[in-house]
């Protein structure tokens, strides 16, 4: 497999071991089958970042997932866009695919439950980058995949805290300064993609929040236009977002919902290429 994998900058020797041989892992001649072998990957049914980041085995504690989530990001990044690449150029009796798109923290995973369980192929995925999900799109029509987008939208405090809260429970977290634009890159994408193969690809847009009303309960669809500059739930600026995240994690911490020395891990400024851009 012809993975190309950016080294991460100063990780501690640790860190950088188990990047390593996971680099060298996902390159190798055993990593579909060591893949296919994971429950989670629902025998290759499912491709993700987050379970290819299992193929390390030091990421399989809640400790493992806490010290090494930023050193299996590149690797299982990887990894996950080549398999789904070569899954689409083979698609033999297999019909459809779902992509899930949005930021971390959406609910991507509780919210199409329903829809993964009919699809022949699922990649679990925040489709944040414009080329990547062009490629992606172009391969599944090209090699005839009935192919359907669904992106998760949720009110950005929402995300905060969900973000917070998985980071308390699973070991797995993002640092909270890379979601503003880690979810306005994911909303700029699927307004630029269902703009661009809506005749031949459905995109639909999902509403999630911490709890439904009336007007707009959880789980209902919403337009995808309302997503673009001027729509009713496009996020605001960068900036905008960002100012949302310290309330919400002081509160998190006064709660009792995360831990203070998790809540400082995840509350820190990315340096030197040691953030995490997973789902």
């Amino acid at each position: 497999m012809a993975i190309k994998i950016k080294p991460p900058r100063n990780l501690p020797p640790d860190m950088l071991g188990v990047f390593e041989r996971m680099a060298k892992l996902v390159a190798g001649p055993k990593a579909d089958s060591l893949y296919n072998a994971l429950p989670q990957s629902r025998r290759a049914k499912l491709i993700s970042v987050d379970v290819a980041r299992l193929l390390a085995p030091e990421f399989r504690t809640w400790s493992g997932r806490i010290r090494h989530t930023a050193a299996t990001g590149g690797p299982a990044g990887a990894y996950a866009h080549d398999r789904l690449i070569r899954e689409l150029n083979n698609r033999g009796k297999r019909r459809t695919l779902l992509l899930t798109a949005g930021g971390a923290g959406s609910g991507k995973t509780s919210q199409l439950m329903q829809q993964a369980s009919s699809a022949d192929l699922v990649f679990d995925n925040q489709l944040r980058d414009w080329l990547r999900a062009c490629e992606i799109l172009r391969a599944a029509i090209a090699n005839g995949w009935q192919t359907q987008v669904i992106y998760v939208h949720r009110p950005f405090p929402d995300v905060v805290r969900a973000v917070i809260e998985r980071s308390q429970r699973t070991g797995r977290w993002n640092l909270l300064a890379e979601l503003p634009a880690a979810h306005s890159e994911a909303q700029q994408t699927i307004v630029r993609l269902w703009r661009a193969f809506r005749d031949s690809v459905t995109v639909l847009a999902i509403y999630n929040a911490a709890s439904g009303n009336a007007e707009r309960p959880v789980g209902s669809q919403i337009k995808a236009q309302d997503l673009a500059p001027n729509g009713r739930y496009h996020y605001a600026d960068v900036q905008a977002l960002a100012s949302q995240i310290e309330p919400v994690l002081k509160a998190a911490t006064k709660d009792g919902a995360v831990c203070k020395e998790i809540a400082r891990l995840i509350g820190r400024r990315p340096k030197n290429g040691q953030g995490h851009k997973g789902n």
